[in-house]
């Protein structure tokens, strides 16, 4: 419908990049327009009513939830907002652009590793997308977040401070700095390594780390996402992914490597478009 085609496009903006409409929804244009309109208008609250009506007579509209969760992200009802996208890909499991404001849902609301498994799922689809390097830099920085150099010991990291029973395991945000800590170790006579290797080393961390632990907390990452890294590392192709992404992202040694290993980068690519979720 008309709203998926403009809200996408204000959030290729936000994103650094141009986002890919969605498909035109069975919806009557003049009911489009209304919602358009009202979002232009700033008349969120209207606009949301106008698709909800629409939802009734299409409840598995994938387009009408896609642009429904838009409004409420806008609106910064983001509870309601991530509930519209979890619908609109438990519909559409393979929308770029759906686990793209997802990810970005989660990373506003300070839930890091939900944020990345929606941003790798994204990256995933689009490994080499003019906006690649943004979101790259983006799962480095949430990965990265809250671990320091140990002042006295550069070889050690020092990772935030642990909370409940059993920290690394407990709090998503020592998870994460964990994991972040753990990818970036090496001993100090081991060779330097690319920026490229650099990072799939870190994504190799982090979805064997919680293929190992499974501790996702969010339920839908939990069913939808965890699975999909799980697989993924399963089959083997995390480390074609982490390079395409590399590369994609213009990380020294990332389009060497996927050169050299075309065919296993194209069955990445083919796995991951065709993957689902189990129901």
């Amino acid at each position: 419908m008309f709203l998926a085609s403009v809200m996408a496009f204000l959030l290729a903006a936000s994103a650094g990049g141009q986002a890919t409409p969605q498909a035109a929804a069975q919806t009557p244009p003049d009911e489009g327009q209304r919602a358009l309109a009202l979002y232009e208008a700033k008349k969120y609250d209207e606009a949301v009513r106008v698709l909800e009506a629409a939802l009734v007579r299409s409840p598995k509209n994938p387009d009408l939830l896609f642009d429904l969760g838009l409004v409420l992200r806008e609106k910064g009802d983001l509870p309601r907002a991530q509930e519209s996208f979890e619908k609109e890909l438990a519909i559409r499991p393979d929308d770029a652009e759906g686990h793209l404001v997802l990810a970005r849902i989660h990373e506003s609301r300070g839930e890091r590793v939900p944020a990345v498994l929606a941003y790798l799922r994204f990256l995933s689809l689009e490994p080499s997308s003019d906006r690649t390097r943004g979101v790259v830099d983006t799962v480095q920085s949430l990965m990265a977040g809250g671990v320091e150099k140990d002042r006295h010991d550069p070889e050690k990291f020092v990772l935030p401070e642990k909370k409940g029973r059993d920290g690394a395991t407990e709090d998503p945000e020592v998870l994460m700095a964990f994991i972040a800590a753990a990818a970036q170790y090496r001993d100090k006579d081991a060779p330097p390594i690319s920026d490229a290797e650099k990072l799939v080393k870190e994504i190799q961390t982090f979805t064997g780390f919680l293929t190992q632990t499974r501790k996702v907390d969010d339920p839908f990452a939990a069913k939808t996402y965890l699975p999909f890294v799980s697989e993924m590392s399963g089959r083997g192709l995390v480390e074609p992914f982490g390079y395409a992404v590399a590369a994609g992202a213009g990380k020294k040694g990332g389009s060497d490597w996927v050169g050299k290993n075309a065919s296993r980068v194209a069955e990445m690519r083919g796995w991951a478009r065709s993957y689902r979720p189990a129901p």
